[in-house]
């Protein structure tokens, strides 16, 4: 299903509405109307953005990069993480209902952005500039299809950094385990004195970062947390751990035990 040719139609839910299918979609609700410069009613200082047929010649590409343009620009070194995203979620959840007192006709508790006087969300005579989400918030559950993806994009960042940690201690301890190896291959080798052999286990590595996160966990307060290496104060996250071992911290953990490992086998081999 893609945009239909009025604005009451892509910028609902209801019905064959399609508002909340696609979040670029959603923003030519707020920014575009079928009167001229609608685009004024986000920024004052732009002209432009009125749609009379969605579906026609490109319109509302050109409308959605004339209001894409007028965004303010991303910090340089932004980039999308998991607590980003769910924070922004989170916000724009927050602002659905948040001018529902301008629908002085109708219920506007569901929508987002300013309702025209009747509840619609047309963009017509300058008014309704909004996405009316009424199928979709229910229940204190909102269930738009952009933002249901985003929060399982979001999950899925979080498993992955999660697995590719855990990836990185196996491997450190598996390097360990092959320097024990040849350490007991070359025993055999040069025949050394009847000694009982060290026993090396993958745990014989450098400090590993779970012992280094635990440190950075034992700080008592954010000034605690900057005295310790490595360790980066969060005011709040998913683990109630506001002093935690900093993502860069834990390459470097890593990385350390990788390279001792393969030093001591080296080593072992000349």
């Amino acid at each position: 299903v893609g945009l239909q040719g009025t604005q009451d139609l892509n910028c609902e839910d209801e019905g064959n509405g399609i508002a909340g299918k696609a979040l670029a979609w959603d923003l030519l609700c707020i920014c575009t109307g079928d009167q001229s410069n609608s685009l004024k009613l986000c920024d004052q200082a732009q002209t432009g953005g009125n749609v009379d047929d969605y579906t026609s010649s490109g319109k509302a590409e050109q409308a959605y990069r004339k209001a894409v343009s007028a965004c303010p620009p991303a910090e340089p070194e932004a980039v999308p993480s998991p607590d980003t995203l769910k924070e922004a979620l989170a916000v724009f959840k927050s602002l659905i209902g948040r001018q529902a007192e301008t629908a002085t006709g109708a219920s506007g508790h569901y929508i987002f952005g300013q309702p025209h006087t009747d509840g619609a969300c047309n963009g017509s005579s300058n008014q309704g500039m909004c996405v009316s989400y009424k199928s979709s918030v229910k229940g204190g559950i909102t269930s738009m299809h952009w933002a249901t993806a985003i929060a399982a994009a979001a999950t899925e960042m979080t498993n992955a950094a999660q697995a590719n940690q855990e990836a990185r201690a196996v491997s450190g301890q598996l390097t360990a385990m092959a320097v024990h190896a040849w350490a007991l291959f070359d025993d055999v080798i040069h025949e050394p004195d009847h000694k009982q052999p060290n026993t090396v286990s993958g745990k014989d590595t450098p400090k590993s970062s779970e012992d280094k996160e635990k440190e950075c966990n034992s700080a008592k307060d954010e000034t605690e947390c900057k005295t310790k290496s490595g360790c980066h104060y969060v005011k709040g996250n998913k683990d109630c751990k506001k002093c935690t071992l900093s993502e860069e911290a834990k390459n470097e953990v890593q990385d350390a035990a990788e390279k001792a490992g393969k030093n001591r086998m080296c080593s072992t081999r000349n």
